[in-house]
């Protein structure tokens, strides 16, 4: 089976990377050091994509926490985490929650309630267990297994 052909330059590969999908330009410059493009070539494709107006970091955490909001709510701290790990550092992470006016309790409460209706409702431990896991502190998971009477 023929290898996939590498694209021919680092702004190629990242157009197309881009029309897939939006991403961050971290994400971008670890796909492209494993697609071995040479540093140089690597930043020059991605200050112009940049400058194009294709790439934003600050969009993609805006979508992003949109997205993580009504798909699949979790924790301040479990989302600060994750954006960490796509490259968006602490600072614009702040500014993008503040931005998104999201709150925690709201997200729990979402969280909650999926589990609940996943599992045909729970005992307090699962949920608190569950809510646990998607970085919610204890304040949060309280005010949450109050409401529902658990």
């Amino acid at each position: 089976m023929p290898r996939p052909k590498k694209p021919a330059t680092a702004l190629d590969f990242v157009m197309k990377s881009l029309a897939a999908r939006e991403q961050t330009a971290f994400q971008l410059r670890e796909k492209l050091a494993r697609k071995e493009f040479p540093a140089a070539e690597i930043d020059a494709a991605l200050e112009k994509v940049v400058e194009l107006g294709f790439l934003s970091d600050e969009r993609w955490l805006e979508n992003w926490l949109r997205d993580r909001a009504a798909l699949r709510p979790a924790g301040k701290r479990q989302l600060l985490f994750l954006a960490r790990r796509a490259g968006i550092s602490e600072e614009l992470f702040e500014k993008g929650w503040e931005a998104a006016e999201l709150e925690e309790s709201q997200l729990a409460r979402a969280a909650a309630e999926s589990f609940l209706r996943r599992k045909g409702g729970a005992d307090r431990e699962k949920l608190a267990r569950h809510l646990a896991g998607r970085g919610f502190g204890w304040g949060e998971i309280r005010e949450v297994l109050g409401e529902q009477g658990l």
